[in-house]
């Protein structure tokens, strides 16, 4: 990095200003300033207000959790990969807070003051935290154990001992008065994660929230900031704070803003309509199937895409299914982008017709049909691609795209019509031993 005289260099990551000053056998002074994060003017705030109400919001129930676990994740989700705090997680419940029927009082730790009691039984240096973390765990991540020994005697400090008086201290806890500085490594991201794992309206301000402000304002505004700021503008835009929370989660986790151009797939549907209508129409048994686009909005972020009327691909299999509605949808935007073939008829299959069409489809080729006869007959096939619609794709790859999951589907179809037919064989395919594991 080079440096001239009083040159002003911005960073993101200090929180303090700080100014220093050396001098050189010049006698010349070199400055080095370091701005702290800033505020939100009322211009910053109308540029996220906009950008905030644009946002795909995605509306999930979260999962009830119990102490345990929020005791845990609180000191275990934290600069760390999910899968690792899952799967740490689940180890716990599974080893030693299964649900009663399956519990031994010798494995259990459902309280506070007994996973208290399993601690102090392991000695508070690495080696033993080590031991600690293999022991509820099943991994070794010790300074977690060193976190998770610091915040129970937090807790304790306060009188919290269990999942009521959390929940009651969440309610009324400020961050400054309440938590700053109590258990050191755990700031103001951790502590915001857990009000809304207790059902207090916040954001989690993390990289992910804060990389979506810097973004959209050209500058890091602090966490504290951040959070005042959504907290007004989710009445403003009719949304939950845990909405918003849980939707830039996903959006900057998955660079849509940057990595993607959901306008594409409005582009590449609408030619996909025209492929599939042009093969259609070189079938005489298929020029009577209408292709219905789905709606032009929803095809950017949402599970839609198109369906296929009058379809008669299930028609020998039983007459109340010579006319179905054939449906390929992307999945919602939260998932990558995955097409599935569906089928769905408007009431059950007798068992017998059911349990013939389900010895044809499951047992053959490697492909994973799913068939279900409840509440009415669903036949449903996943295909999964590592693909987005990025900005700079052409129209002539889109296109290309398009043409061949239109003859993909057409085969599908016509695959799935052919083995229906009464006299089709039935082939199963031999799977090796840990390829059948697999499946």
């Amino acid at each position: 990095m080079t440096m001239t005289t009083n040159t002003a260099i911005t960073t993101a990551t200090t929180p303090t200003e700080v100014e220093s000053e050396t001098k050189a056998k010049s006698e010349t002074k070199i400055r080095i300033k370091i701005k702290q994060p800033q505020g939100v003017t009322p211009e910053d705030f109308q540029l996220l207000l906009i950008a905030t109400a644009d946002l795909p919001f995605l509306h999930q129930t979260r999962a009830k959790t119990d102490y345990m676990e929020d005791v845990m994740e609180t000191t275990l989700n934290l600069h760390i990969q999910e899968p690792v705090v899952i799967n740490a997680l689940n180890y716990f419940k599974r080893h030693h807070n299964p649900p009663p029927s399956h519990q031994s009082q010798s494995s259990v730790i459902s309280t506070h003051w007994q996973l208290v009691n399993v601690l102090n039984g392991f000695a508070d240096t690495k080696e033993g935290n080590k031991a600690a973390a293999q022991f509820l765990w099943g991994n070794f991540h010790w300074t977690r154990v060193e976190l998770l020994r610091k915040f129970l005697v937090f807790l304790s400090s306060i009188n919290v001992t269990d999942q009521p008086s959390l929940h009651a201290w969440a309610k009324q806890a400020d961050f400054e008065r309440d938590f700053q500085g109590k258990v050191r490594g755990l700031g103001i991201a951790v502590f915001h994660w857990l009000l809304i794992r207790c059902g207090v309206p916040s954001v989690k301000p993390d990289i992910w929230v804060i990389s979506f402000a810097q973004r959209v304002l050209g500058k890091r505004v602090s966490e504290k900031k951040l959070v005042q700021a959504f907290t007004e503008i989710a009445p403003l835009i009719g949304e939950s704070m845990q909405t918003i929370d849980l939707t830039l989660w996903y959006f900057e986790k998955l660079a849509m803003a940057t990595t993607d151009a959901p306008q594409l797939r409005i582009v590449w549907w609408h030619i996909l309509k025209a492929k599939l209508e042009a093969l259609f129409q070189q079938d005489p048994g298929r020029v009577n199937w209408q292709v219905v686009l789905g709606d032009k909005e929803k095809l950017r972020y949402s599970d839609a895409g198109i369906s296929i009327k009058n379809c008669s691909v299930l028609a020998t299999v039983d007459p109340s299914l010579a006319a179905v509605t054939v449906d390929l949808h992307q999945s919602q935007w939260d998932k990558g982008f995955e097409l599935e073939l569906r089928i769905a008829g408007d009431a059950p299959l007798p068992q017998a017709t059911f349990d013939q069409l389900k010895a044809k489809l499951v047992p053959l080729h490697k492909r994973e049909w799913e068939l279900s006869n409840v509440p009415a007959l669903s036949v449903k096939l996943h295909e999964q691609f590592d693909s987005k619609f990025v900005a700079t794709t052409t129209l002539v790859q889109l296109t290309e795209w398009a043409a061949a999951i239109a003859h993909c589907f057409v085969e599908e179809l016509a695959e799935l019509q052919a083995l229906c037919q009464p006299d089709s064989v039935l082939i199963p395919v031999e799977y090796a031993p840990e390829e059948e594991a697999a499946r």
